[in-house]
């Protein structure tokens, strides 16, 4: 996908979600390593204070599958907030399979995002597996004249080019797809007024309010974003934050360090979600035209020389540090070699 469609299609993803509450609260396999232990499997230690997401095999398949299909990178950033980085191999994996804090909000059900992307035999499984699909060109659900519509348990808002997928973890339990005013499908627990509904509030993580474009009452989980929303807030204290503050972002799906360097930030289309690189022993180091946790015990980066490369259907890797030669054959893929345009070597 072409970087302006790509920022384009993500902007309205999540501002539709996170801007419009912001307003409405206004308002109101075989591996073989270089004698190096794989990466760990889930709920094993994958480092100082952090634990993987997936193990490097469904890390792998995942990453292959974030290179090959179209809107993934996007979908899974605007759904769970964490980097499918589709230029390095080695930086897609490490973010998959090496250590992330372990109290990061949202853990759950980010992991099971990926573990579903993991185990997708086609790219229309993968793109099915998230909580915010974007819409491609063609796709018959949002056929000409492009109005919202509701099927398959999605509010299909194809004014704005996006899926919103009711049962997943990003919507409260009870939120079906209903056509409100002006037409706007949304993933809704009902019908309101905003007059009478009162200012959003936060309960648990959950913000709720009623939205005015759609006079409908929407509940998101701000914590498949890696978000908080302060319990009892309400008005404009009533947002899904990064340690209680919204940080604005431009570029969907991109990574960059927080100005301290001790936090990476996934800009998620309206706001950026963190991941803190201390927690787990480490720091944010800008690289590439992306980001990564470093710590001073990393033996390699993905940008050094040599790492991304293919030997036959091997592939060499830095993961999360480490030195590593994965075998792409044992997950039925074959080792293709980097672009020169910016694409690195990866198995697919």
């Amino acid at each position: 996908m072409n970087a302006p469609r790509r920022a384009h299609l993500a902007r309205l993803a999540a501002a539709a979600l996170l801007g419009a509450a912001l307003a409405a609260s206004i308002a109101a396999g075989c591996t073989v390593f270089d004698g190096l232990t794989a990466a760990p499997a889930p709920g094993d230690d994958a480092g100082a204070g952090g634990e993987a997401y997936l193990d490097l095999d469904a890390a792998v398949r995942a990453c292959s599958l974030v290179f090959r299909c179209e809107g993934l990178p996007l979908g899974v950033a605007t759904s769970i907030g964490v980097p499918a980085d589709e230029a390095s191999f080695s930086r897609c994996v490490s973010w998959l399979a090496g250590p992330i804090p372990e109290d990061r909000a949202g853990f759950e059900a980010q992991r099971s995002l990926l573990a579903c992307v993991a185990a997708a035999a086609s790219c229309e499984a993968a793109l099915a597996c998230a909580f915010l699909e974007p819409v491609l060109a063609g796709d018959p659900r949002c056929a000409p004249p492009e109005d919202d519509a509701c099927g398959d348990g999605e509010a299909r808002r194809c004014a704005e080019r996006y899926l919103e997928r009711c049962a997943s973890p990003r919507f409260s339990p009870g939120s079906v797809c209903r056509v409100g005013a002006g037409g706007h499908a949304r993933c809704a627990l009902g019908a309101c007024l905003p007059a009478t509904h009162g200012p959003p509030r936060c309960n648990g993580n959950t913000l709720i309010l009623c939205e005015q474009s759609s006079r409908l009452r929407v509940a998101m989980d701000c914590t498949t974003l890696g978000l908080t929303c302060a319990e009892g807030a309400q008005g404009v204290s009533a947002i899904c934050g990064a340690n209680g503050a919204i940080l604005p972002c431009e570029d969907p799906g991109s990574v960059a360090c927080s100005p301290d360097g001790a936090r990476a930030r996934i800009c998620t289309g309206a706001v950026a979600s963190e991941i803190d690189c201390g927690a787990i022993g480490g720091a944010c180091v800008a690289e590439g035209g992306g980001a990564r946790c470093a710590r001073p015990s990393d033996a390699c980066a993905p940008s050094d020389e040599g790492v991304d490369a293919c030997e036959g259907t091997v592939l060499s890797l830095c993961m999360a540090g480490r030195r590593a030669a994965f075998d792409c054959a044992s997950a039925g893929l074959g080792c293709l070699p980097g672009d020169g345009a910016g694409r690195s070597g990866h198995c697919g």
